[in-house]
């Protein structure tokens, strides 16, 4: 008869508990919050003894018998009143030292592993490993849920101190313990509304996560794989941290928090960031709370928000008082604390510690003859859910463990972090009154190495040339050759220049003179350029309007250039009604008869374009470039291009787009052929081509956007090969994966990526494309081009080591002369050099971060990055993954912004295939976070472009319904949609949500969640798992996995198998393929039947459940057996079937069973409840047909014929044939090698 349980004593769990209990619902075979401690010993251990002294352990302290539930609406511990706890002993001293050695890491695994179940488990154990006679390992392992770190200490230090009483045979003399109980019950009787308003106050405003920096791609979302990096500052810098702590009177945690927090902010580029910190948790007022064993630490937020002229100093005194402030409200629990931010579970993600524990002190190292051992060593190991955990343990010299998931950071993100914080430490304990906004972490080397690079790259070029008297020479050089192209329309140099200083004469007579600027508004053909040449050669600046762009767009720019003409042609002149300019005609000023070039009328400060670009204000804003930043683009040392007069360039661009004036000079002053591509061909790819065709084009400059397209029309002509050498990237970031068509085609061509602004004169940066930067779709936007500068600072201007993220400054002679008419727009954003006296920075607004071989990584917009959930994304990885998926051609990806409701994502692709919802979640859900994945995704016919060659994402936003989803369908539907709607409201305590809401984003959390789990067991029970509720956190996913899970009454629990993705490209009707086995293959079968004890049906359905299993590599596939009108299904497992013998077996023994037949109902049922693309495979024997299953083997005996049947409406015949092919195959391989095998 069993022993009855007693039960001693039942109390609510701590907040930290809590979290611990959920994750370990979540993930039950997760070794999270499981710790072990291997403490090295030399001398002996007696097993007997030392059981004793641990069962007296376990007696003495109620937490050790403790057990948790969760049925309840509150989760309960309960403290049995015996626990029996075991001493597990294993002798490894015969064993050499290696093996010795892995068998006591292979024990340890297995040790974690085991893991424990939190209901009913003795949640500690202990084991000794004898290892040689003199030394052996004592593993201690426990649940985190039952005490902290500190605990192990005071339990340990007892322990020890019973097993000397008991080796003496003393009977023990303890202090009375004070249990955890009362901890339990003061904590019941705080103020939370307090405790809460405190909270919520630290957390309110803060909407972005300060991230580490990381340079990988996460390479499994939700997994852990655990690495640790250490290592410790000296004793001298150690001492120092202590003396600021003395003097400052605050303790060394509070000193390495604001540390923290500092690097945080040079790593976000923020004066503001959050980041989790455990902190002890042992209210002063509990009597014995120091002694006392239980969990106590809790996880709180520390908000580090500095201000202008803080200085480490002063920063350090206001941590100081935020932490006092804080401390009697640090048990609070962390679940409520997110539930009141806007950014919930993403508030932080990692933590900070400082250990401070009692056992390193007490027992390393110390010898005790009473005991009869020493403690040589100790390690522990723990493993968190955070994916990076960092531990500062005091000493002599400052330990700083670094404990991370590999999965997320790679080796040198933690090398870098370490550097980092070093030299941080190093900086502030140098200035410490120095405003932390001054504070740079560059080292003097590299500080040195990034000035002499800005310095030195500001080369000479031709400082006294205008673009008038380049083109002038170049003219007279290459008369005759053709200069533009545009049709069958074309001007050659001297008929180009001729034109030109006709119509400008004529501009001068209407006042055009030097800083002058005239509109133009011309479609485009050879007379457009003759426009622009016209204007410069006039000594004016020229003002390009699109004809396209709407009249209140036309008349802003007309009004707001204040340009004394507009120069333009007939059809237009309607579109400056309403303005006060005055109007050329261009066919009127071409009329003029003197030809010869006019005297020079500008010098190189002279204004060459203002090109207007977005305004964030909603006005556009004029950018003035003068000729001098223009002509240093294409002519100066160290030219990285090798342009001629043999090539042929587009301009593809508007001459709106300042792309259009690197295309239109960089052929014009080189003396090569210029095609000007009409606005049709920009929009059609295929008509595009065949002007790339037509016309030999050498020189291509694309937005990346454009080239993909191009890319897709190129796979159509395998046959026709273009001219292109160079390929030239701009004016957005490249997505450098999409280019590997391209680069297989043509190998030969150099393409280059180019980060520029128009602010800078088109270009800055320079990096040729390679292998390294396909394949690992790096944004890399290389070095900056001679004559400029570049720096990447912080918000403080200072300069940045490699892998931090800074902003983007722009020095040298590139830089344009402001924004017209906008002057504090300018002082703004054109700023003076602190670190090169009279140079003038550009700030971009752009993020990037320095690699460690020099070149730049792009990381988008500073101002304008999506931000889902508070992280930081760039849809350009969501693309590429979704690019990934089969049939799918190309993937933009959006945020949508809603009024009252959070940021989400939407994917726009085109594809071959019709595209569904779920598959594509799925899928990408294997390679990202969740936050990540798109909450909608649309099927478009193709992508849209603006003019200017970039993804249009109005029209994008304006497609119709996403896939599988209609946005009118907030509220449920159907019976199982709206049980869960009423749950959720039931729970939640409100109902202001709908069915595709985030359970955590509406008020849900860990414990709430554990409640909703604890309701859907009544209704649906066994069928889901807190597990499950995490991953299907919506009602729409909820009400898809329970219509899965959810079987009618009596029926079977049939599987089906997922076949790989290309057998699902079905067709119509059913089919069969035949195949008539000879006379010396079944005997073969015969014989090993006989050796086998089996028939040789059975023979053959084990093999074709092996062959499915190989097939689909999945760890369980169902093979469904028919004969005489009933039906039973053999499961093959991997792990549990090891020969061929045991799938023989199987297939005879569910046949023998009567209780596992079903009949045809069943399958239908077993479909519908299905995942989507589960097919069902059967055998079929003696004149039985294989219908309702989607395909399989009929069996006839009497012709010995083995026929493969196929229902096409479900799976691919050919593939089907192949496998048919397949089975049949290995059937003669099998007996060949049983019959040789027997034989020998």
């Amino acid at each position: 008869m069993a022993k009855k349980i007693e039960i001693q004593n039942i109390y609510p769990l701590s907040s930290m508990q809590e979290g611990l209990l959920f994750q370990s619902l979540l993930n039950q075979k997760s070794t999270d919050y499981v710790l072990q401690t291997e403490f090295s010993i030399c001398g002996t251990i007696e097993p007997k003894l030392f059981q004793e002294a641990f069962q007296r352990l376990i007696d003495r302290y109620d937490i050790l018998r403790t057990i948790f539930t969760h049925k309840k609406k509150r989760p309960l511990q309960i403290v049995l009143r015996h626990r029996k706890a075991e001493v597990q002993l294993e002798d490894y001293r015969e064993l050499e030292t290696v093996e010795r050695e892995r068998a006591v890491t292979e024990f340890k695994r297995c040790d974690l592993e085991r893991g424990f179940d939190l209901t009913k488990d003795l949640l500690i154990r202990t084991a000794i490993l004898r290892t040689e006679e003199q030394a052996c390992k004592l593993i201690l392992t426990y649940h985190h849920i039952l005490m902290d770190g500190w605990c192990l200490g005071v339990i340990f230090h007892e322990l020890t101190e019973i097993y000397r009483s008991l080796l003496a045979g003393n009977e023990p003399i303890l202090e009375t313990p004070y249990p955890y109980g009362h901890y339990i019950k003061w904590l019941e009787a705080q103020d939370r509304s307090l405790a809460a308003n405190f909270w919520e106050q630290v957390v309110e405003g803060y909407d972005q996560p300060a991230l580490l920096p990381r340079t990988g791609t996460i390479l499994a979302p939700g997994k852990f794989e655990m690495r640790k990096r250490s290592f410790a500052l000296d004793q001298t810098v150690t001492k120092q941290l202590h003396q600021i702590a003395q003097e400052t009177q605050v303790t060394l945690y509070t000193v390495m928090q604001t540390l923290w927090g500092v690097l945080l902010q040079k790593c976000n580029n923020t004066d503001d960031v959050i980041f989790g910190a455990v902190v002890a948790g042992r209210p002063a007022g509990l009597p014995g709370v120091e002694r006392m064993v239980g969990l106590f630490i809790n996880t709180i937020p520390v908000r580090i928000k500095d201000g202008h002229d803080i200085s480490f100093s002063d920063l350090l005194q206001q941590v100081q008082r935020n932490t006092v402030e804080g401390n009697p409200h640090e048990y609070f629990p962390l679940h409520q604390v997110f539930s009141r931010s806007s950014l919930k579970q993403n508030l932080f993600n990692h933590i900070i510690a400082f250990e401070n524990y009692l056992l390193h002190e007490e027992m390393l190292g110390s010898s005790d003859s009473e005991t009869g051992f020493t403690i040589t060593d100790v390690e522990t190991y723990e493993q968190t859910q955070y994916d990076f955990h960092v531990i500062f343990v005091p000493g002599e010299s400052l330990q700083v463990h670094m404990t991370y998931n590999a999965l997320v950071y790679l080796e040198e993100d933690t090398v870098m972090i370490e550097r980092y914080f070093r030299d941080l430490v190093r900086v502030i304990l140098q200035s410490l009154d120095k405003p932390l906004l001054e504070v740079e972490l560059v080292s003097t080397r590299e500080r040195h190495q990034q000035l002499s690079i800005a310095r030195e790259n500001l080369v000479l070029y031709p400082e006294h040339e205008t673009l008038t008297s380049l083109f002038e020479a170049q003219a007279v050089r290459t008369p005759d050759r053709i200069a533009v192209v545009c049709g069958e329309e074309s001007l050659t140099y001297r008929e180009l220049n001729e034109q030109a200083n006709r119509v400008s004469r004529r501009l001068q007579q209407k006042g055009t003179g030097a800083d002058r600027l005239v509109a133009l508004m011309v479609d485009r053909k050879p007379e457009m350029i003759v426009a622009m040449l016209a204007v410069l050669k006039a000594g004016g600046g020229y003002v390009p309007i699109d004809p396209d762009y709407p009249p209140d767009r036309i008349r802003f720019m007309l009004e707001d250039s204040g340009a004394c003409v507009l120069l333009t042609e007939p059809e237009h002149v309607d579109k400056a009604l309403g303005t006060s300019i005055e109007i050329l005609q261009l066919q009127d000023a071409l009329t003029e008869r003197d030809t010869s070039n006019p005297p020079p009328a500008s010098q190189p400060e002279h204004l060459a374009y203002v090109i207007y670009t977005s305004g964030t204000t909603g006005l556009p804003k004029g950018v003035m470039v003068e000729h001098r930043n223009v002509v240093r683009l294409f002519f100066h040392e160290r030219n990285l291009f090798d342009f001629g007069p043999d090539d042929v360039w587009t301009m593809f661009h508007s001459y709106c787009f300042d792309f259009s004036v690197w295309e239109m000079y960089g052929a014009l002053l080189h003396g090569g052929r210029l095609v000007l591509v009409p606005k049709e061909a920009a929009r059609d790819p295929q008509a595009f081509r065949l002007l790339l065709s037509k016309e030999k084009v050498t020189i291509l400059n694309q937005t990346p956007t454009m080239f993909y397209q191009l890319i897709e029309e190129e796979k159509r002509h395998p046959e026709q090969i273009l001219h292109v050498r160079n390929v030239i990237f701009g004016g957005e970031a490249l997505a450098p994966y999409q280019l590997r068509e391209w680069r297989c085609r043509y190998p030969q061509t150099t393409l280059i990526n180019m980060y520029g602004i128009t602010e800078t004169t088109v270009h800055v940066t320079y990096k040729e494309i390679d292998d390294v930067e396909i394949e690992s779709n790096l944004c890399n936007i290389g070095r900056p081009i001679p004559t400029l500068s570049l720096y990447v600072l912080d918000r403080g201007m200072n300069l940045l080591p490699p892998g931090m993220t800074g902003e983007i400054y722009v020095g040298g002679e590139g830089v344009a002369r402001g924004y017209l008419n906008r002057p504090e727009l300018t002082a703004e954003r054109f700023l003076s050099n602190p670190y090169l006296p009279g140079d003038v920075l550009y700030k971009t607004g752009d993020l990037a971060r320095w690699m460690p071989n020099g070149n730049l990584e792009y990381l988008g917009r500073a101002d304008h990055q999506v931000k889902i959930r508070g992280y930081r994304i760039e849809t350009g990885e969501i693309e590429y993954n979704l690019s990934q998926f089969n049939g799918v051609h190309r993937a933009v990806v959006l945020p949508r912004v809603t009024p009252g409701r959070p940021v989400e994502l939407c994917a726009y692709l085109t594809a071959a295939v019709p595209l569904v919802a779920e598959d594509l979640r799925t899928f990408l859900q294997d390679t990202l976070p969740a936050y990540m994945v798109p909450a909608f995704f649309y099927q478009v016919d193709t992508i849209p472009y603006t003019s200017n060659g970039k993804v249009d994402a109005s029209v994008l936003r304006a497609s119709g319904k996403a896939l599988g989803f209609s946005e009118a369908s907030i509220k449920p539907l159907g019976a199982v949609e709206q049980s869960l709607y009423e749950l959720w409201t039931q729970v939640l305590g409100h109902d202001r949500f709908g069915v595709y809401d985030h359970f955590l984003e509406v008020g849900g959390n860990s414990i709430l969640l554990i409640q909703l789990h604890n309701q859907l067991q009544e209704r649906f029970p066994g069928k889901l798992t807190i597990a499950d509720l995490f991953t299907f956190a919506t009602i729409a996913q909820l009400t898809d996995k329970v219509t899965e899970t959810v079987k009618a009454p009596g029926a079977k629990a049939l599987k089906g198998i997922l076949l790989p993705r290309e057998y699902y490209a079905a067709g119509t009707g059913t089919i069969a393929y035949r195949y008539v086995m000879t006379s010396d293959l079944m005997e073969r079968l015969d014989e090993i039947a006989a050796l086998e004890r089996a028939n040789v049906t059975d023979i053959l359905q084990g093999l074709f459940l092996y062959v499915l299993a190989e097939v689909t590599q999945a760890a369980h596939v169902a093979l469904h057996l028919v004969k005489s009108g009933k039906a039973c299904q053999a499961v093959f497992e991997r792990e549990h079937h090891s020969n061929f013998g045991d799938l023989f077996r199987l297939v005879a023994a569910v046949k023998a069973d009567a209780n596992l037949a079903y009949d045809g109902e069943d399958v239908y049922r077993a479909r519908l409840l299905a995942e989507r693309g589960t097919v069902f495979a059967a055998f079929a024997e003696e004149g039985e047909r294989l219908a309702p299953y989607d395909f399989g083997i009929e069996w006839q005996a009497a012709t010995v014929e083995l026929r493969m049947v196929v229902n096409q409406d479900r799976v691919a015949a050919e593939k089907l044939q192949t496998l048919h092919k397949q089975f049949i195959g290995f059937i003669k391989h099998f007996t060949q090698q049983y019959t040789s095998v027997q034989g020998s």
